[in-house]
């Protein structure tokens, strides 16, 4: 099940395209109930190769290379605050005015 865990997105992006290309050829070749039978097998075997293939060409290196990206957070206003607070509070320590800091 895990497999077709990690090739889900792939096989929802390829499944109706391969549909859609295998039914008409199958339907020439074997019109009737047998041709609708076999482009369904026939697509859903196509569907999952196709699917693990993409899954290994694009969405692993993608995965690998988006995992080596960092960004870098902005300060939250909090933060701002807080270390704005301390710089005030450790200059009037400093200059013997207003109370003591209280350690963070």
């Amino acid at each position: 099940m895990q497999f077709f865990g990690d090739i889900s997105y792939s096989i929802y992006l390829l499944h109706m395209l391969i549909y859609l290309k295998v039914f008409p050829i199958v339907m020439r070749v074997l019109p009737g109930t047998i041709g609708i039978t076999v482009s369904i097998i026939l697509s859903l075997g196509l569907t999952v190769a196709a699917a693990y293939g993409l899954y290994c060409l694009v969405e692993v290196p993608a995965q690998t290379w988006s995992s080596s990206v960092r960004y870098a957070r902005p300060p939250l206003a909090r933060d701002k605050e807080q270390e704005q607070a301390e710089v005030n509070c450790s200059e009037r320590h400093k200059i013997g005015t207003g109370p003591v800091c209280p350690n963070p």
